[in-house]
């Protein structure tokens, strides 16, 4: 049983780590990835809307700026950087810019989500997985950005295995600092 000193230091670190495959988050939470295909709306500009499929760098080409790289943000973050670019190039004047995703490349399942103590929390898609050398939690950490000096000494790792939900606790210090790959 965990002392509840013990179990406040932990809350206090503020470090939670989950990567759960199969659950939904909030849209602007959703990171867009290789493949998916989003609508992009400017509002008063229908000239500027366009459909893309995001390259596998990234990048979509968007009418008047040219190729933008929004694989890997937000749908909120993509909606940012198009009006941000937009505006500092004259083109539209305070741009409300909305990015729908029409057509997703995997599916909910093919998704893992980092949260917690990271400095770039969200949701991933298995091909960043895999290209980005994530397969274990040092790949997943680092596709993350790695950890806040805030993180805890351990992290909590949820997953399904054969249809059933599993927990896995692994001490980051004892990876992080002394190498153990045990705890990979």
């Amino acid at each position: 049983m965990i002392s509840p000193k013990r179990y406040l230091a932990w809350s206090s670190l503020a470090f939670c780590l989950m990567l759960v495959t199969g659950y939904a988050l909030a849209a602007e939470e959703t990171r867009l990835g290789p493949g998916d295909v989003v609508r992009i709306a400017v509002y008063g500009q229908n000239d500027l809307g366009t459909v893309a499929r995001i390259g596998n760098s990234g990048e979509i080409t968007f009418p008047l700026i040219g190729e933008v790289t929004i694989g890997g943000l937000s749908t909120r973050q993509a909606e940012n950087e198009i009006a941000g670019l937009l505006a500092q190039r004259n083109i539209v004047k305070d741009p409300q810019v909305t990015v729908f995703v029409e057509q997703r490349q995997s599916s909910q399942s093919d998704t893992v989500t980092i949260l917690g103590q990271v400095k770039s929390p969200g949701r991933f898609a298995s091909e960043t997985l895999y290209e980005g050398g994530a397969a274990n939690v040092v790949g997943l950490l680092a596709l993350a950005g790695g950890v806040t000096d805030s993180a805890a000494d351990h992290l909590l790792v949820a997953r399904k295995e054969g249809g059933q939900q599993k927990k896995y606790e692994v001490d980051l210090v004892a990876l992080l600092k002394d190498g153990d790959l045990a705890q990979n």
